[in-house]
């Protein structure tokens, strides 16, 4: 295709094949927020977040369509003024000319999708539905077995080095043995799936953002839980989009550039 790049109606295609809007939860925003399916795609940039820091770096580094996992609009917009954080980068990405295009819960239950990547960086195996399917949807979240079984205590050390933690949090009791595992990338820290990996004779259940109540709640029926962070339980999903799409790309022999970003949205630091 040259340097006219592709269609975005293409690129959309491609992603909603892979993780189809209708898989997101009602509550969700999901697909392209911004931009023209009719436009031209030279060069795809793909971060977890809108953060201002990425959206600076679209802009700079001459991208035209910006893909990322958590959806910076959610609530009816009154008003897009340089006011506010969110104006002014919906106002930046329509200047430079740049789409918006979010993935958020229907890329967590898709095939390669977010839980998936956290599933395998955890060395799991045997992978099942944490939250089983319904209304023609995937399940959401995983259950897995370690190869061995480890204390708590050591699991929680494993899971911070494979997920580049600087610390992490656990609760439960450090020795107890565990080898059957419920994950769910993100803030699954409703009592909902901690209760589901539980009825699946789960010994752990591996999430981001738990809360004090609900944890005393889980740690009182002898539930153990890990909590691995929001952004390290969802960051590797960056790499799989681009790595994917850059495949379908070689495959159909289209002229397009497709990177991660390169910022650090980690913003919780420990010293």
């Amino acid at each position: 295709m040259g340097s006219e790049g592709v269609l975005a109606a293409r690129l959309v295609e491609k992603l909603e094949n892979w993780a189809p809007l209708h898989w997101a939860e009602d509550w969700d925003n999901v697909g392209l927020l911004l931009g023209d399916e009719a436009g031209r795609v030279r060069k795809v940039l793909v971060a977890l977040d809108a953060t201002q820091a990425v959206v600076n770096e679209a802009v700079a580094g001459g991208y035209d369509f910006l893909i990322c996992h958590h959806p910076p609009i959610h609530d009816p917009l009154k008003k897009i003024t340089a006011a506010n954080p969110l104006g002014r980068k919906i106002m930046a990405l329509l200047h430079a000319g740049i789409g918006l295009y979010c993935m958020h819960t229907n890329l967590d239950k898709a095939s390669g999708g977010v839980n998936d990547c956290l599933f395998e960086r955890l060395g799991l195996q045997e992978a099942s539905p944490l939250i089983d399917s319904h209304n023609n949807c995937p399940g959401l979240g995983l259950v897995g077995v370690l190869p061995e079984a480890m204390t708590l205590t050591d699991f929680a050390l494993h899971a911070k080095k494979a997920l580049a933690l600087s610390h992490i949090r656990y609760v439960g009791d450090g020795d107890k043995k565990i080898q059957k595992l419920g994950i769910c990338g993100g803030d699954a820290s409703h009592s909902r799936y901690w209760m589901a990996a539980r009825e699946k004779n789960c010994d752990a259940f591996v999430t981001g953002d738990l809360r004090y109540h609900g944890s005393l709640d889980a740690f009182e029926t002898g539930m153990a839980l890990v909590d691995i962070t929001h952004y390290a339980g969802e960051i590797w999903i960056v790499d799989a989009i681009a790595g994917r799409l850059r495949h379908e790309a070689a495959q159909d022999g289209l002229d397009i550039i497709i990177e991660a970003s390169k910022i650090d949205g980690q913003i919780f630091c420990h010293s």
